[in-house]
């Protein structure tokens, strides 16, 4: 038996290369982990303090958080779980929302995290090697530090099964027709008014292919 993907949106039958989603170039897929290969060639301290998982596998990166800082030659640290979780809970206890993306005001002031020094690991080693680095050059002092950001992110993914892996709880979604949907799954509502669906086909070969 021989099997094949068949796409459907309901009970319509599509055609991928009617779809965005195909290309006469093959391409490599790409996972979250092959981009922060990409950043720890530039920054090989670079690390992760939180992520969102997928739909289907809990544990898929979909999008990686990573929290640095540093000032304008040089890295110090990284924001560790901890910290963000604190960060995380701070927030939404004052706002009533999680954080996001923190704008340009928030990542000026990143001596504001010192004093968690006593709850996060990451935030210790920052403050060791900004002390080391004041040691050496006292005028360092006057050094600004600031926040980066990055975020890696992974779209869906299709399983060896058939299902399609998606952002559990999506962060980023766009406005279609009076509602929220997965903003890389638009062009599905666009085209058809709902999600492009996988269906698995079985059929046998036929004899005269193998004389």
């Amino acid at each position: 038996m021989l099997s094949f993907w068949e796409y459907y949106a309901g009970a319509q039958k599509i055609f991928l290369q009617e779809t965005p989603y195909t290309s006469s170039k093959l391409f490599r897929n790409l996972t979250a982990l092959d981009i922060c290969r990409q950043i720890w060639k530039v920054c090989p301290t670079y690390s992760f303090n939180s992520y969102l998982g997928g739909t289907v596998v809990p544990d898929a990166p979909k999008w990686l958080f990573g929290t640095h800082v540093g000032s304008g030659d040089r890295v110090y640290g990284n924001l560790g779980t901890r910290a963000a979780e604190i960060l995380q809970a701070a927030h939404h206890f004052l706002t009533g929302r999680y954080l996001a993306f923190t704008g340009p005001k928030v990542n000026s002031k990143a001596g504001l995290l010192f004093p968690l020094i006593a709850l996060d690991g990451g935030v210790k080693k920052i403050f060791k090697k900004k002390w080391k680095a004041f040691l050496k050059n006292p005028f360092s002092i006057s050094e600004k530090l600031s926040i980066r950001n990055i975020v890696v992110m992974q779209p869906h993914d299709y399983l060896p099964n058939g299902e399609q892996d998606e952002c559990d709880g999506c962060p980023n979604k766009t406005y279609w027709n009076g509602r929220l949907v997965s903003e890389c799954r638009k062009e599905d509502y666009m085209l058809y008014g709902r999600p492009i669906t996988t269906v698995e086909r079985q059929t046998e070969l036929s004899r005269s292919v193998f004389i």
